[in-house]
């Protein structure tokens, strides 16, 4: 029963995402959202895969464009897809700082490529809607949190 609970909760979670995906390659997607929490940004990257990851190292993230790159740490060290049998596909997320830096060489550069390494995992996505990440690292799309005291 628990099982069933936990594939139902899992499928919920896939079906009711409403973020913006910005790349695909062959059956994985790749979604991001900026959040606001207390005055600090973050990027939400959320990954949909039949590949299962967990790992406590977090993900090393790289814009990668003709001439260079650019790579960030995940904010996230304790990642853990989720899976669902009923769809066959699994989402991950976890979140990066939304640095100068990183916001910088996203708008200055034309990023071919966005890769996600993880422990024992790699995911690349090439085609990448750099027109709607763009508006997304503005925070045109704003998630605001405020954390509880």
């Amino acid at each position: 029963m628990a099982n069933k609970d936990y594939d139902r909760l899992v499928t919920e979670r896939i079906n009711q995402y409403n973020g913006h995906i910005i790349a695909k390659n062959g059956q994985d997607k790749l979604g991001v959202d900026y959040i606001d929490l207390n005055g600090f940004a973050f990027l939400q990257f959320t990954i949909f895969t039949a590949t299962t990851v967990k790992t406590l190292k977090g993900c090393n993230v790289k814009l990668i464009c003709a001439s260079s790159q650019h790579e960030i740490q995940s904010d996230t060290d304790e990642i853990e897809s989720d899976f669902s049998h009923e769809l066959n596909t699994g989402i991950l997320d976890f979140d990066i700082d939304l640095e100068d830096e990183f916001e910088g060489f996203l708008f200055e550069n034309e990023v071919t490529q966005i890769q996600f390494n993880f422990e024992k995992t790699i995911f690349e996505f090439n085609e990448i809607n750099l027109d709607l990440l763009s508006k997304v690292v503005a925070g045109e799309f704003n998630v605001y949190l405020e954390e509880e005291e």
